[in-house]
């Protein structure tokens, strides 16, 4: 790496006619700028950073007659800046901005107090787009470019809110008429953005009489930055409100100088580094003897402690599912009437419906849960995981049902996968630490077939999941649900395929047949029982089968011995099995081993419960 050296800085900036591209004629002309100016810093100091005082009076949605006289209706809440807000703003239009004295004396002034009121007003720029849209529909009607006007639009975009100490440096900068300064680089021709000063350095800069500023160690830069990092991370967790943890993680992406991937990355590393999991459960004993809430919920489909997801098409029912779930779980009643259910209390996080459309849901599903069990929120974004947890805490809640990522989460394509990665490890965490299942409704990917028969065979996979692979990535239990044809009575039969296994509920791939109901929105296990039936079977056998080679255990046991812990079954169910108990060997600690037959062809097995350690 080049050596670097700083150059004396120069001691004035680099400035930018704006008055040429822009002004404003008025008839009328406001004399004391320099009043409105000192007025207009004294309450932007007073109230920096508090967005609620300058909350205005704005209703976004009519209101009616009958909605005024209700006994919960509470008139939108105004801020105690607004007022004054309102009239320094207004003063603002009535300033000459062509007046040869407002441009020597008060341009940068005025720009950056007023710049200020206006970013504690309108933090998520709803005023200015609204301007920008007036603009472009008037252009479109005279036929005038409105491509500049398309540019000018903040989309998701939250406004920066300097540290008031740079603030305040930087108002003091421009009433010393200070400039700009940068360091000078060796091997630069131009300097870039983090070669300028800081307000904050500007003035330190000035008090050492013009020492120059040796550019710090990348060590010292990486630790700065750190230390950034962690204070700021932390101060955002702690705040109340999710906007303001929203806005909080806008300006520490600023100050940083990172795009919002990178400081989601960022904080995704510094949490698994903080995590103390790899501390306490470095060994085998400790994982072994820790008690981690990992029981069934419902049985063979929700497993506590972990985050499962349920994916399937557009219409295929799946809130209502979620509905008939929370049902069960609330009331301790089999779902389906055949999976055994605990009683929980439950949380319900909506995002796709309405409270409106899930009344009307519930009454054509006769739902009745138990409503004391059952806590509903309607409103929620990302930013909120912090109270979920205290949610969770404070409640006692066995479940939690979120509905759906994409709404909740803003799961789209347009999501990066540092955002979604940082997501989806926080719900894990949450999970485990609290013990409470927590199932997510999402989107399959829509497809086209080539015919009928071609969609009669297709079952959906992990890859059909919609959007970025760290949602699949970050979950534990999946399921995916789908149409598989029409029964003789027209009612839809829905497959419900179990695709990611960590819990262990059932096997990999198994379907669970569901008959829909469109009179009601409710599913029934279709046909023997919706496949549980063998499934019972097949449990029976695999842990009879476990049973006698653990009664064995060191034993090298042949098909024919084996054969005799389970009478009733057929050779083919056995075979099958004991292959599933020797591919969950690290679970069932049952090993195989081929017997020496002497003859060409399929080779025959003799199995063993493995007592490691003793066992050769």
């Amino acid at each position: 790496m080049k050596n670097s050296s700083i150059n004396k800085p120069p001691t004035k900036a680099k400035s930018v006619d704006f008055t040429k591209e822009w002004s404003y004629k008025s008839e009328c002309t406001f004399s004391n700028c320099k009043q409105g100016c000192r007025e207009a810093e004294n309450l932007v100091l007073s109230n920096y950073g508090d967005l609620d005082a300058f909350k205005g009076e704005e209703i976004l949605e009519p209101i009616s007659i009958e909605k005024l006289f209700e006994n919960d209706f509470e008139p939108p809440r105004v801020g105690s800046a607004y007022k004054e807000y309102c009239r320094l703003e207004s003063q603002y239009y009535l300033f000459d901005l062509d007046h040869p004295d407002y441009q020597r004396n008060y341009w940068n002034l005025i720009g950056l107090l007023w710049g200020a009121l206006q970013t504690h007003q309108d933090p998520y720029f709803h005023k200015w787009n609204y301007r920008m849209e007036c603009n472009i529909q008037e252009a479109k009607a005279t036929g005038e470019d409105y491509s500049i006007y398309e540019r000018m639009i903040h989309l998701n975009d939250v406004a920066e809110i300097e540290p008031i100490e740079e603030f305040e440096a930087r108002l003091l900068l421009i009433k010393m008429k200070a400039g700009v300064v940068y360091r000078v680089i060796e091997g630069k021709d131009k300097p870039d953005i983090e070669d300028y000063l800081t307000p904050m350095e500007h003035i330190k800069w000035l008090k050492t009489n013009h020492v120059p500023l040796n550019p710090p160690s990348i060590t010292t830069k990486t630790e700065d930055s750190l230390t950034i990092l962690e204070k700021g991370w932390n101060e955002i967790k702690l705040l109340p409100r999710p906007s303001q943890r929203r806005l909080g993680l806008k300006q520490l992406q600023k100050e940083l100088k990172m795009n919002p991937k990178e400081l989601c990355s960022l904080i995704y590393e510094l949490q698994v580094e903080k995590s103390s999991k790899n501390q306490k459960l470095n060994n085998f004993n400790a994982v072994m003897s820790g008690e981690f809430n990992q029981k069934t919920l419902v049985d063979n489909f929700i497993m506590s402690g972990t985050v499962s997801m349920l994916a399937g098409d557009g219409g295929s029912g799946k809130t209502s599912l979620l509905y008939q779930t929370a049902e069960s779980v609330t009331t301790g009643k089999p779902l389906f009437g055949r999976l055994t259910t605990k009683k929980r209390k439950c949380l319900l996080i909506q995002g796709d419906e309405s409270h409106v459309n899930a009344q009307t849901k519930w009454k054509r599903m006769n739902l009745q849960p138990d409503p004391a069990q059952w806590e509903l929120c309607w409103k929620w974004t990302a930013s909120q995981l912090p109270d979920l947890r205290q949610w969770i805490d404070n409640n006692g809640f066995g479940l939690v049902q979120m509905d759906s990522f994409g709404v909740l989460f803003g799961g789209n394509e347009a999501m990066n996968d540092a955002e979604i990665g940082l997501y989806m490890y926080e719900l894990n965490s949450i999970a485990a630490d609290t013990g409470a299942a927590i199932v997510v409704n999402h989107h399959l990917k829509k497809r086209t077939h080539k015919n009928a028969k071609e969609a009669a065979k297709w079952k959906p996979s992990l890859g059909d999941f919609f959007g970025s692979s760290y949602i699949v990535n970050g979950i534990r239990d999946a399921w995916g649900l789908w149409k598989k044809g029409e029964h003789l009575d027209g009612s839809p039969i829905y497959g419900l395929k179990y695709l990611k296994d960590n819990s262990g509920l059932i096997e990999n791939g198994f379907v669970m047949n569901l008959l829909g109901s469109e009179e009601s929105y409710r599913y029934s296990l279709f046909g023997d029982e919706g496949g549980v039936k063998e499934l019972d079977v097949r449990n029976t056998i695999r842990s009879q089968l476990h049973s006698g080679l653990k009664s064995k255990a060191g034993e090298w046991l042949p098909f024919t011995t084996l054969k005799t812990f389970t009478p009733k079954a057929d050779d083919r169910s056995i075979k099958r099995e004991l292959a599933n108990l020797f591919t969950h060997a690290a679970a069932t600690g049952i090993e195989r081993r081929p017997i020496e037959s002497g003859h060409v062809g399929r080779p025959k097995y003799e199995y063993r419960f493995a007592i490691y350690g003793v066992c050769n």
